[in-house]
């Protein structure tokens, strides 16, 4: 039974074009690979459920930079609560951890005398759950499977909007939530976001049928 009221803001999207990918030189390492070979550290903040949500801070432990890469479908464990994120992919250097001004084209590079920060396009997992606070931990958890991994390499490959369609689609894979649950979540998804998540399902080559929320 759900109880409570959980508020969800849509984010201020801090980018309006199509990204097109960052240009890596030098072969980017993935971000879970240069942690387990500790050549960095990470902390992951986040700013709301979907869109331009997570910020990595990166701590350069190596002698010479290093070029990092975001891989699609990377699981973000939320230490202090039950809602977790999943990585869609880098968007942009910013210049501070409060900054809304990334530099679309700058590579994540992990400098060991000075922190660097990414924004990465990032949604929630978990639609029965409260929001995190600016306060809450997050760590790497692995990578997503089956549907929701299919799904998410196609959000990456996808242009940089319809962020509350691409939401639904994923709760309705994680959660098998039904319409009920999602405009519980939040006021903010309209009748035609539920078009267009089935749409990208469809698209996916994943049967929306097999899921509550698009079950007639």
């Amino acid at each position: 039974m759900i109880s409570g009221i959980k508020y969800r803001l849509a984010q201020l999207l801090f980018v309006t074009t199509l990204l097109g990918g960052c240009s890596f030189t030098n072969n980017p390492k993935p971000l879970n690979q240069a942690l387990d070979q500790g050549l960095v550290d990470v902390e992951l903040t986040n700013v709301g459920t979907f869109g331009d949500v997570m910020i990595a801070t990166i701590y350069g432990k190596a002698p010479d930079s290093v070029e990092l890469a975001i891989p699609s479908g990377l699981i973000v464990k939320n230490e202090q609560s039950d809602e977790d994120f999943v990585l869609v992919r880098y968007q942009g250097m910013l210049s501070a951890l409060d900054a809304i001004d990334p530099q679309l084209e700058e590579p994540l590079t992990a400098h060991k005398d000075q922190p660097s920060y990414g924004l990465i396009e990032a949604y929630s997992i978990e639609a029965y759950t409260n929001s995190p606070t600016i306060s809450d931990t997050f760590r790497l958890d692995g990578f997503a499977e089956a549907d929701l991994k299919t799904l998410i390499d196609l959000f990456a490959q996808k242009p940089h909007d319809q962020f509350t369609a691409k939401q639904i689609a994923i709760w309705a894979i994680t959660d098998d939530a039904d319409r009920e649950v999602v405009y519980w979540a939040s006021s903010l998804f309209k009748e035609a976001d539920f078009e267009q998540a089935k749409a990208l399902l469809i698209e996916a080559k994943l049967d929306p049928t097999n899921y509550l929320m698009f079950q007639e």
